[in-house]
């Protein structure tokens, strides 16, 4: 992650947006 900080926050993102939704539901 240190290597590509863009992806990893990428794919923070992605699953942060992920756990939210599931919260929603």
């Amino acid at each position: 992650f240190f290597v590509l900080p863009p992806v990893a926050m990428c794919i923070g993102g992605f699953i942060g947006v992920a756990q939210g939704s599931i919260l929603g539901l």
